[in-house]
Formats: C-alpha cells, structure tokens, sequence
C-alpha cells in the first residue's frame, strides 16, 4: 500500500471514530454508563482539556508576541492590523479554554447548552472536575 492510499485511510478510521464515538455517547443516555463507556469518556474529556489548553496557550503567545512586535518581518504591518490579529488570537484563546472546561453540546450556536451538558455528563461519569 502506497503512502497516499494509507493516509487517506488513516483520515478514514479517525473520522469514523469520531462519528462513532457521538453516536455511542447519544445512543443511550437513559441507562446507567458502563464501565467500558465511563472510561472511554474520560477519556476524551482528558484528550479534550490537553489539546485545547495546549491550543489556547499557543494563541495566547502568538497574541502576546504580535501586540509585543517581538517578531519582525520584511512585511511590516501596521500597529492596528497587528493589534487586531491580537486580540483575535485572544478570542480564540479564549475560546480554546471554554472548549476545554466545558466542550460542546448539541446547540452550536448557544453556549448555554454547553455547560448543561458538561453538568450532565458529570453526574452521569462521576467527574469532579
């Protein structure tokens, strides 16, 4: 098998994962976890909080050395545009953090729901944190 060909089944088994996994946890929420589905989302939950915490301080340096000018390029950019991607990366930092603590629930658009879920998924897994 060619690297091509391997790839792409790689992006194919962590896609079907992913999809698996949703559906796994929303299958059935009115019986009691078992012992399998607590470990598997304590594990994601972990996955989760490293790699979105890993992302939120990698945008908040990138925000800190933009508003800092510690970079310079043969492109300069002007102090507003260069504060501007700052305090975007700031968002997305941000935002980074609140995906970490409290992930996603069904409503992409209302963070309420968020937190809820996260609430849920507490009582139901046993987490403390």
């Amino acid at each position: 098998m060619d690297t091509e060909t391997t790839l792409w089944f790689l992006v194919f088994g962590f896609t079907a994962a992913i999809v698996g996994a949703y559906w796994f946890f929303h299958s059935n929420r009115s019986n009691p976890p078992t012992l399998f589905e607590k470990a598997v989302a304590t594990t994601w939950l972990l996955a989760r909080r490293v790699v979105c915490f890993a992302g939120a301080l990698l945008f908040l340096i990138g925000a800190v050395v933009l508003a800092l000018n510690l970079i310079t390029s043969a492109a300069q950019i002007d102090t507003f545009t260069r504060l501007g991607y700052a305090l975007f990366m700031l968002f997305v930092s941000a935002f980074c953090v609140w995906a970490a603590i409290y992930g996603q629930g069904p409503r992409r658009g209302d963070w309420k729901d968020d937190v809820s879920l996260h609430n849920k998924n507490k009582k139901r897994y046993g987490w403390r944190w």
